[in-house]
């Protein structure tokens, strides 16, 4: 006689969101994904990557990323960081800057999840200080209140009050260069509560809390500009209502920067 016994688990949080956990079928090995891949399905994992290119990071420039996490929120950020140089370059990151609002340009989060978040081009009529309309792709109608919304065009943002099947209504638009909708401008949509800018004015770093050192300015035979690296494998989970700078300083002309940041925002259950 064989005895065996269905195993089932909780995947929400009502009642009768359970289902029958399951093994793979060659292998009788359960499946399962690490937490970071979980928030990447719960569309909670956002990205930025890109470059400073030749002739924007010569010898002693500094290049200031500032991560600012929301006030009120209860999303922490959990953080990998990951950079390459051609040349030498020190990297620094301070916690608890005192920075100036607005000040910079906007670093627009990509939500991972491209099937969850909303991206396009304003089709309105212009100049709008805060209605979005893209009627090619159609929202659901009040599901994105308390959303972001980036005008990557500008470099402005807003927070989601309203939004039917074809307009998204946010409370002001700020930080941009003209801080409103636009024919044509480019737009991210999705649930990142934090803001993160280049450039911004920072009039006090805070506490050093990370430092690293990469590249050389020559190498063997007078090679110059020998690339280096540098990431972070291990999450750091930021605090809220904290500006944190992360600073790649240039010791070698027409050197050129390649970084990428990715985080979750996770609520703490304890």
């Amino acid at each position: 006689m064989s005895l065996w016994k269905l195993l089932t688990a909780r995947w929400g949080s009502s009642a009768g969101e359970t289902d029958e956990v399951r093994i793979d079928a060659s292998t009788n090995s359960l499946q399962t994904v690490s937490y970071p891949h979980h928030e990447i399905h719960s569309n909670s994992y956002y990205y930025s990557e890109g470059y400073i290119p030749t002739g924007s990071f010569d010898d002693t420039d500094v290049v200031d990323f500032v991560f600012t996490t929301h006030a009120s929120s209860t999303k922490w950020p959990h953080l990998l960081l990951a950079f390459g140089t051609t040349g030498i370059c020190t990297f620094e990151i301070y916690e608890g800057a005192t920075v100036t609002a607005n000040t910079g340009s906007l670093v627009v989060p990509v939500g991972s999840n491209r099937a969850k978040c909303f991206s396009g081009v304003d089709a309105g009529a212009g100049n709008n200080p805060t209605v979005l309309t893209d009627a090619g792709t159609p929202f659901t109608a009040s599901a994105l209140v308390g959303w972001k919304a980036y005008n990557i065009t500008d470099g402005s943002w807003g927070t989601v009050v309203s939004n039917t099947t074809s307009t998204v209504t946010v409370d002001d638009m700020v930080g941009g260069t003209d801080d409103d909708w636009d024919v044509s401008d480019q737009y991210e949509i999705n649930r990142s509560v934090h803001i993160v800018r280049v450039g911004q004015t920072i009039t006090d770093d805070g506490i050093l809390i990370g430092s690293s050192y990469v590249g050389a300015a020559t190498g063997a035979a007078g090679k110059t500009g020998v690339p280096g690296g540098g990431d972070r494998t291990s999450e750091i989970i930021l605090r809220t209502n904290t500006s944190y700078v992360f600073r790649f300083t240039s010791g070698f002309d027409t050197n050129v920067l390649t970084y990428r940041g990715e985080w979750y925002e996770h609520e703490d259950k304890h």
